[in-house]
């Protein structure tokens, strides 16, 4: 959790399991415990102590404006103290609920209880506020809302349990007849009615026990922390990415130092996937700025890598043709996703004409002209290129990209699939000694989820989960980093920041929530310093690199894409 005050709203109904669970959240954080349901019955029993006339408003607000109350858990239960004093007792009297009743429903008695409440956020570590209205109305910027729920029988027979343990007299058509009364009460008052805030997060407790239920909460507290630093970074990588376009009108090959390398010498990689991280941004926080910046980019690309003369794409600005897959296929790639909200014509007659130049120069004559002179082919560019197949499949919609995918696909696994290791090689067969980076293996996995999303025919190898498993199994380490290499000994390593984003895309993909919490602790701690990411870190985890790469941000955004959001697959 952040250094701020933190506060953690819990509102629903009653019979849900507020109550315990607040207690529960308290002990877990160390954190102050208002129990706002009992604020009333306090005010209730003030009243009656001092004798305070109903009708004196103005000596009603200030009084209970500053309400001397405080909450302790012992035992397991939650103890009212009023003036210092322990009034658990008292404040479930009769002749106090039925006084509750009345100032509950004084508008300036509301008034002055909302600050009583919300003096309960200062001088403290944190907060866990139990009620019906903490998240919209007492602590509507809380970062942490949650709102309880359950079936209105299953509330009504907790309750009748409840009463048949005390021995006390129970009805259970009563019970229901006075939650369904106090239901309607409650969400149709002009005043803060009973509702779950925008933001709040809904759980279903009629099939939980208390226990179900805090861990569920307590690891959506984890995500919601988790989205919190991801947000940051996001915005902190994408601050500097428009910093050097704005001042270079490119991007450069390392954002935090840009004069490193000069134009001449950077290549078309850092602008595709530069428009990438900008487009994604874009999405992800609804910013019209991030589209508009991304076309910009793509403008600029045409003018200083795009040959009209030759027709041709160059690697650097104005240095030959590009003969390098692995550029064309990010061409490709980024270029589909731009047209998701540009449909315009000469976008998609330069996806055509990208897509034909990859045709003619590395797909043609089974892959000849990607072949070293011992007729070796790497997988990384051919990876790369079904993933730009998909998704200039996805948003063209296009089935000459759908064809394409599939049949380069079932190329791919006849080249690189090693059935015995059930890992994706990093060379056609004729290259020995086999070498497998499991990075690329997670990839992959995360690529037949999406390919299968999209209805392409991976039928070959469709097993993502079982390719996750043994590259998990043989590429993570027992520090819980993403070996580069299974070839090279850990000690004599370097971990890239790469690979282990790869690993957590498809954590989050398949919403492996408890792997992607611990994977997650391990990135932040090694891998980010300062809300930048850190390339490389040695294997004592110390860090290796001191640029930021503008290519890394393709990983980065990638992953966090899924984790921001609720997207699975």
């Amino acid at each position: 959790m952040g250094n701020k005050v933190d506060i953690i709203t819990v509102d629903g109904p009653s019979g849900v399991g507020k109550g315990t669970l607040s207690r529960l959240l308290a002990k877990q954080f160390d954190y102050a415990l208002l129990d706002s349901g009992a604020i009333y019955r306090l005010a209730a029993l003030l009243v009656l102590d001092q004798q305070l006339d109903l009708c004196n408003e103005e000596r009603l607000y200030h009084t209970l404006k500053n309400l001397n109350i405080d909450f302790k858990i012992e035992d397991d239960k939650t103890t009212a103290y009023l003036n210092g004093v322990d009034v658990s007792h008292r404040i479930r009297e009769e002749k106090t609920g039925m006084i509750a009743s009345k100032i509950a429903k004084i508008p300036i008695v509301r008034e002055a209880l909302l600050a009583c409440q919300k003096d309960f956020a200062k001088g403290v570590k944190g907060l866990v506020a139990d009620g019906r209205d903490m998240g919209t109305v007492v602590f509507p910027n809380a970062q942490y809302k949650f709102f309880l729920d359950a079936e209105i029988q299953v509330r009504a027979k907790r309750r009748y349990d409840e009463l048949v343990a005390k021995a006390e007299k129970a009805d259970y058509n009563e019970i229901l007849e006075q939650l369904q009364a106090r239901d309607a009460q409650d969400r149709n008052r002009a005043i803060a009615p009973l509702k779950a805030a925008d933001d709040a997060i809904v759980v279903d407790t009629s099939n939980l026990d208390i226990n179900g239920v805090f861990n569920k909460v307590l690891t959506d507290i984890k995500r919601i922390d988790r989205l919190s630093y991801i947000k940051r970074w996001q915005k902190t990588y994408y601050g500097l990415l428009v910093k050097n376009i704005d001042t270079l009108s490119y991007v450069p090959e390392f954002l935090d130092k840009p004069y490193l390398v000069n134009k001449a010498n950077t290549r078309l990689l850092c602008q595709t996937r530069g428009m990438f991280y900008l487009i994604t941004y874009a999405r992800l926080n609804n910013l019209e700025d991030g589209w508009n910046k991304a076309f910009k980019l793509y403008q600029q690309i045409k003018a200083l890598y795009w040959n009209h003369s030759t027709q041709s794409w160059h690697k650097f600005v104005q240095d030959g043709n590009v003969s390098d897959p692995y550029e064309y296929a990010f061409l490709l790639f980024s270029l589909s996703h731009l047209y998701q909200k540009y449909t315009q014509t000469d976008l998609l007659a330069d996806i055509l004409k990208v897509n034909q130049l990859i045709q003619e120069k590395f797909v043609s004559e089974a892959f000849k002209n990607l072949k070293d002179a011992q007729g070796v082919i790497g997988q990384n560019a051919l990876m790369h290129l079904f993933e730009s197949y998909l998704s200039a499949y996805r948003y063209t919609k296009s089935d000459i990209f759908k064809n394409q995918a599939q049949a380069l696909y079932e190329q791919i696994i006849i080249l690189f699939f090693d059935h015995k290791q059930m890992l994706m090689r990093e060379y056609s067969i004729e290259y020995q000694p086999v070498v497998f980076e499991p990075g690329h293996s997670f990839e992959w996995s995360a690529l037949i989820l999406e390919a299968l999303e999209l209805g392409v025919d991976v039928g070959l190898m469709p097993d993502h989960k079982a390719l996750f498993l043994s590259a998990s199994q043989k590429g993570v380490n027992a520090n819980g980093l993403v070996r580069s290499n299974l070839n090279n000994k850990d000690d004599q390593t370097q971990y890239r920041i790469w690979p282990m984003l790869e690993y957590m895309r498809y954590l989050a993909m398949t919403k492996q929530e408890n792997t992607l919490e611990a994977a997650f602790e391990i990135f932040a701690k090694v891998f980010i310093a300062n809300d930048l990411p850190i390339e490389y870190i040695d294997h004592n985890e110390q860090a290796a690199f001191d640029k930021v790469k503008s290519t890394t941000g393709y990983h980065l955004i990638n992953c966090w894409q899924y984790i921001s959001t609720k997207r699975s697959i």
